[in-house]
């Protein structure tokens, strides 16, 4: 009786093994697969976020203008913003300023907040952009010190709008004429600080 009685619990012994094996393997498979999932979720994320980057908006300075009136006693600039991106920007809106200061300038110089009663969309390809003026009565002298880089005329602003994802972004700019002349006229260039986007 004793022989059937440690038969019987050797085979309970080695059923109680089996058991214990196929849980151990059971919460590995269950870890395994928990880990596939966390890798699979934040490669989801990877391409998520770089077909958003792809397909956004992008809304980049694509020209500035300086002209000089004279006669008028004025100087305009204006600013061409464009959606270099392949989907549509919603919500844009641009503010600026245009103002004459030394150069370099010598300040960080804080940047105008944004309206934000209104905005436009702007589709891929297209552009906005917007034209500030600054009156002297002697236009040609401020031209000259301009010319001999003893100052410069400035504008400044930003850019905000959302993208087709309703991510919300920014371009700041801050362009100056400061003694740059081509065939074509009087040449814009980016400075330094103060042009930057997201």
């Amino acid at each position: 009786m004793w022989i059937i009685r440690a038969f019987t619990a050797g085979i309970t012994a080695v059923g109680v093994w089996f058991v214990r094996r196929t849980l151990e393997a059971t919460l590995e498979a269950v870890e395994d697969t928990s880990a596939a999932t966390l890798a699979m979720q934040k490669q989801n994320e990877i391409s998520k976020d770089a077909t958003n980057r792809q397909l956004r908006a992008y809304l980049e300075v694509s020209e500035c203008i300086v002209s000089v009136f004279p006669d008028d006693g004025e100087i305009i600039m204006q600013i061409r913003l464009k959606n270099c991106g392949q989907t549509p920007a919603n919500d844009v809106r641009v503010m600026a300023e245009s103002f004459a200061a030394p150069f370099p300038l010598d300040n960080e110089r804080p940047f105008l907040p944004v309206d934000k009663e209104w905005g436009s969309s702007l589709g891929p390809g297209l552009e906005t952009g917007c034209v500030k003026r600054i009156r002297t009565h002697n236009v040609e002298w401020a031209v000259q010190e301009a010319k001999a880089r003893r100052g410069a005329f400035y504008i400044q602003g930003i850019c905000e709008y959302l993208d087709c994802f309703g991510e919300s972004h920014d371009t700041h700019f801050r362009y100056a004429f400061a003694g740059l002349v081509s065939d074509n006229g009087l040449l814009m260039q980016p400075c330094k600080t103060g042009n930057h986007s997201t």
